[in-house]
Parts: C-alpha cells; sequence; structure tokens
C-alpha cells in the first residue's frame, strides 16, 4: 500500500510534467511577482526566443562595454610602453585625408582625358657582357600606359632590380606614373648610383612617417646618404629614444 508521502511525491511529479515550458525566473500569467516591493501588474510569459534575444542584446552591450574600457586603458598607456596602441596623430590624419583627395581627383582627370596611341621605345640598357641590349618598341596609350607595364615584356633578371623610370634621357618617371606623349624610356637598377639614391629616398619618408606614427614626434629631414638613408626627429618632452622602441618600427 502507498504510503502517504509517496502519493505526495507522485502527484507533485505529475503536476510538474503537465506544467507549460517556462523559463527559470519568469511567472505565469496570474501569478504575482516574487519582488515584494513590486505593485505592478502581473507580467506575461515570455517565450524561449524572446529571452534568447534579450540575452543576446545583454552579451552585446557588455561586449561594447569591455572594449570601451579597453580602448581607454590603451590610450592611457605610456608611449614607452612597446606594445602601447598608439592612435595616429591627427595632423597624420588631415594630411592622410588630403592625400587621398588629390589622388582622387587627378586620377579622375587620367579618365577624362583622351587616351591616343602613342610611339614608345624602351632602352634597355647593358647586358652583363656591357653590350648593348637592342631597343624594343611597345603599343602604349597616353595617360593609360606605365613605364612599370611594360617591365612584363622584359627579362626577370632587368625587371626584378628596377627602381624608376628615366624619360627621353632627362626627366625621373614613376614606374605606376602613366605616360603623357611620344617617348623613349630607360630604366635605373637599385645596383645603379642613382636608383639606390631613389630608393633611399623613398625609405626615408617610409621611416619618417613610420616615427610620427609611432613616436607621435617632430621631423627634421632625412636625405638619403652614400650608406643609406636616416631621419632626425624631435620626441616630445620627457621621452628618449631606447632600443626596445627602435624595433618597434621594423
Amino acid at each position: 500500500m502507498e504510503t502517504e508521502k509517496e502519493s505526495l511525491a507522485n502527484g507533485a511529479g505529475e503536476s510538474e510534467k503537465n506544467l507549460p515550458f517556462r523559463p527559470r525566473g519568469l511567472s505565469t500569467e496570474g501569478e504575482a511577482s516574487n519582488n515584494p516591493g513590486d505593485s505592478s501588474s502581473p507580467q506575461s510569459p515570455q517565450s524561449p526566443k524572446a529571452v534568447k534575444a534579450r540575452d543576446s542584446q545583454k552579451k552585446d552591450k557588455n561586449m561594447e562595454k569591455q572594449k570601451d574600457q579597453k580602448d581607454k586603458t590603451a590610450s592611457k598607456k605610456p608611449a614607452s610602453d612597446p606594445h602601447a596602441e598608439v592612435p595616429l596623430p591627427d595632423f597624420i590624419v588631415k594630411r592622410n585625408r588630403l592625400f587621398d583627395e588629390l589622388k582622387h581627383k587627378r586620377d579622375a582627370e587620367f579618365l577624362e582625358r583622351d587616351h591616343p596611341v602613342i610611339n614608345v621605345v624602351l632602352d634597355l640598357g647593358m647586358d652583363i657582357q656591357g653590350r648593348p641590349r637592342p631597343a624594343m618598341s611597345v603599343a602604349a596609350k597616353a595617360w593609360e600606359s606605365t613605364p612599370g607595364s611594360f617591365l612584363r615584356h622584359v627579362d626577370r633578371d632587368i625587371s626584378s632590380d628596377v627602381v624608376i623610370a628615366r624619360v627621353d634621357g632627362r626627366e625621373l618617371w614613376d614606374l605606376d606614373r602613366p605616360l603623357e606623349y611620344d617617348c623613349r624610356v630607360s630604366y635605373l637598377p637599385f645596383t645603379s648610383a642613382e636608383g639606390r639614391n631613389v630608393f633611399w629616398h623613398s625609405s626615408a619618408h617610409v621611416l619618417g612617417e613610420a616615427a610620427e606614427c609611432q613616436y607621435q614626434c617632430l621631423l627634421s629631414h632625412g636625405p638619403p646618404v652614400e650608406q643609406g638613408f636616416f631621419y632626425d626627429m624631435a620626441l616630445k618632452d620627457g621621452y628618449a629614444m631606447v632600443s626596445v622602441l627602435i624595433c618597434d618600427l621594423h
């Protein structure tokens, strides 16, 4: 014979099985709030989907809060910290924006111009035996074809060492700058003194902007020299250059 305690236990189990699904912490319709100070009307039950959406919103808010806190912490790191996340100085942001605007404007002007066919002759210099290589005529269009685009027609032992072009034996010409008229194009390799000077000049500019971004310094001057390139800079008061900071530029 079933005891009274067993009967009550079985009844409780059956009643729980018959109850509809209810997320924990939510009251069903008609039940009073568990908060004794809450005098509002009873809440309607929320579906699991609604609860999941609510939890997702809370999670997103917590993540945003943590990110904001991380950004604030990073911005407070001293410049001497090699792992500090240093934001770009305002003048660099403005300078980059101006450069992008001018380049976009110039690219648009190139597209609006006529692109007539022009005659371009490639002067490939001397071979390894010191003999002049034969000149090469290539098809080209003004305001479209660039000296760099012709390198696919040139042997790799030449093209892999090219730094900059020269037009008609006079003007240095960037490899990605469109040609404008009939001309003769030659190439300067890194192995030449003039080619190295151009390469190191550009490298000095890269070094200077890297230093501005990393150290928020003020640049003085940094021309190429026979041994390479350099840049003089002024650091903020109280800061000094140490080897660990130089490694950050690599």
